[in-house]
């Protein structure tokens, strides 16, 4: 008599196992996939869940490998890349002790590049090594790629020379790319930027300003800068007519681009930059109404709230303490932030606020618990994030308790894995990476 698990239809049994499968970010904390995960170990609990496994391709599709695990046995890529049979999501992590197994990687990834007509997925940190590879790729070798984020491998501080990589200028499918590249003269990618929807690019101005000149369809943009900052270049503002989301590492980006369909903004600033001129500069510029501001970093309370005064639309803050100061400054800016915001005259209109610490330094829960009673008839969603802090004590936990019970979906995380991948997230780094 067939098990009751078998008279399921398989098509829900398919969609059931690719939510067991791991997520990239997981992936890359395991350092790659694992015989006693998903999909692997689906096929060792019985006969009828084997055969669903193996027949459904994309199980298998997303090969995860980092350089400690190269050495091992290629059989069992060999054996994930048969199974899936369409296409492949490709990432490729470098540990600290990559020089130990750089062969063993190296032959893996021309393993891979076996089936380059198949990814739609590439991200890697590349060395020397793996650059002589991707600079003698011919053109086509590509077809489907539509996501790509190459880094420089943080383990490998001097390449030989310069590179030019070419092989994806002319990849008909690609719409989503990150070049991660902090010493911009290292490496060139020219990329097809007439066709990309999503940017996510560090280099020096000189290169990011023809790339986005160049890229009238842009949705997201997050422009980071390599490099010491040159702001002489007086050519005008760049035409961002589609442009939804952007982060930007320093807010001189800002005074070059002009967005009428501008949601949401991002950006990492400091106490002594002209926070309030930037952004107000590009609000009226582009005639746009954001709903959406993160800052980051250590941004001037007094600007903040003159920016959400003159700026109704902006209804979900987000506010992104860090910095190389100590804890005490942290904590001042922070507060000077809580104290304002828990005045629900002060921009009113905010139905979501959320607070995160990047740094090794607790934000005031009595202070946050504070501006959420305040505003508890406004508010819809809150949240206190930390990558390292204290949990909340009694008290502020039956506070939370109580805010909770009236409606307001609030999330605090302090420490745990979810906090950093959250933060990411505000910052707009590329989501099929996490």
């Amino acid at each position: 008599m067939a098990s009751p698990v078998c008279r399921v239809p398989s098509e829900i049994i398919s969609e059931i196992f690719s939510w067991t499968v791991p997520s990239p970010s997981e992936m890359r904390r395991l350092r790659g996939s694992k015989v006693e995960q998903s999909p692997w170990i689906l096929g060792h609990i019985c006969s009828c869940w084997r055969a669903i496994a193996l027949s459904t391709s994309s199980l298998w599709s997303l090969v995860h490998m980092s350089s400690s695990r190269a050495a091992d046995p290629l059989s069992m890529i060999q054996t994930q890349l048969e199974r899936a049979t369409v296409t492949l999501k490709i990432h490729f992590q470098f540990d600290r002790d990559w020089r130990d197994h750089e062969l063993s990687a190296i032959q893996l990834f021309d393993l891979l590049l076996e089936h380059s007509t198949r990814w739609v997925e590439l991200n890697i940190q590349f060395t020397d090594a793996m650059l002589t590879r991707l600079t003698t790729l011919p053109r086509g070798r590509f077809p489907l790629l539509k996501r790509l984020l190459i880094e420089q491998n943080a383990f490998e501080y001097q390449l030989n020379a310069v590179r030019t990589i070419q092989c994806f200028e002319h990849a008909p499918s690609l719409v989503d790319v990150g070049v991660i590249n902090s010493r911009p003269r290292d490496i060139l990618v020219p990329l097809p930027a007439h066709q990309l929807t999503s940017y996510q690019v560090q280099e020096s101005w000189a290169t990011h300003r023809p790339l986005l000149e160049s890229a009238p369809n842009l949705i997201e943009a997050r422009i980071l800068l390599a490099g010491s900052p040159d702001w002489s270049d007086h050519r005008g503002v760049i035409d961002m007519l589609n442009l939804q989301r952007l982060y930007v590492s320093h807010v001189e980006f800002l005074s070059y681009l002009w967005a009428p369909a501008l949601a949401e903004v991002a950006s990492c600033v400091d106490s002594e930059e002209p926070l309030y001129i930037s952004f107000n500069a590009l609000f009226r510029r582009s005639s746009c109404a954001p709903r959406r501001l993160c800052l980051r970093g250590l941004p001037d309370p007094r600007a903040t709230a003159r920016i959400l005064k003159e700026y109704p639309s902006i209804t979900n803050l987000i506010l992104i303490f860090s910095a190389t100061g100590d804890a005490n400054t942290l904590s001042r800016f922070a507060n000077s932030h809580l104290t304002i915001l828990g005045s629900p005259t002060n921009a009113p209109q905010l139905c979501e606020i959320y607070i995160a610490s990047e740094k090794a330094f607790g934000i005031n829960h009595s202070l946050f618990l504070s501006m959420l009673e305040a505003r508890r008839n406004t508010l819809n969603h809150t949240a206190l994030v930390m990558q390292c802090g204290p949990e909340p004590g009694p008290v502020a936990q039956s506070r939370l308790d109580a805010l909770r019970v009236e409606g307001l979906d609030i999330w605090v995380n302090s420490g745990s894995r979810g906090a950093l991948e959250q933060i990411q997230r505000w910052k707009y780094a590329p989501s099929w990476v996490s």
